[in-house]
């Protein structure tokens, strides 16, 4: 995947929509850097994609309870960029077993993902396997490790924000309230 260098931004018209009530049209284009891309919502496709980031909104963390998931996201090496709903997960993991998963904090997703895939055996099992297979990546325990091989620095987990600013010279806002609809 290719990152510039700027800021994270859905579209104004996509942005008004989704904070005022009204229906977020799609596809949702969403600016990276100087980079334009189309997100839809998944729909069963198979996707060509080995590589997928991927990425789960959930309703607000309470204490040490896992969250539950109100959105998935997912971006592949092939191009393939996706909302995927709760109630299509399962089919979509199902599909997608062989697909690498990174995600910066993958310890989360993980158990956010296996919470909301609980009600079907072979997809949760699937899920397990992607782990298991060491098929899901974590880029915040990769920066620890960078930093720990550069310069002894102690392993402390950062934020994507910290960590795309550090090494993509891309700045990504976590208070936008944009993120904090789901909750």
């Amino acid at each position: 995947m290719s990152i510039a260098t700027g800021h994270t931004k859905l579209n104004a018209a996509s942005r008004q929509g989704a904070l005022h009530g009204r229906q977020t049209q799609f596809p949702v284009q969403v600016e990276l850097g100087n980079q334009l891309y189309h997100f839809r919502i998944w729909r069963g496709e198979q996707l060509p994609d080995q590589l997928l980031a991927y990425d789960t909104e959930t309703a607000m963390i309470r204490g040490s309870e896992i969250p539950q998931l109100a959105l998935a996201t997912v971006y592949g090496d092939a191009g393939s960029s996706y909302f995927v709903h709760v109630q299509d997960l399962a089919q979509f993991i199902r599909q997608h077993t062989q697909a690498y998963y990174v995600a910066h904090n993958a310890v989360f997703d993980f158990w956010v993902t296996a919470q909301a895939l609980q009600a079907d055996l072979q997809a949760c099992a699937a899920w397990w396997g992607v782990a298991g297979d060491s098929r899901l990546c974590c880029t915040m325990l990769l920066d620890c490790l960078i930093r720990l091989g550069r310069n002894d620095t102690e392993p402390i987990n950062r934020d994507l924000g910290t960590v795309a600013t550090e090494y993509c010279e891309l700045k990504i806002d976590k208070t936008d309230p944009f993120r904090l609809r789901y909750g």
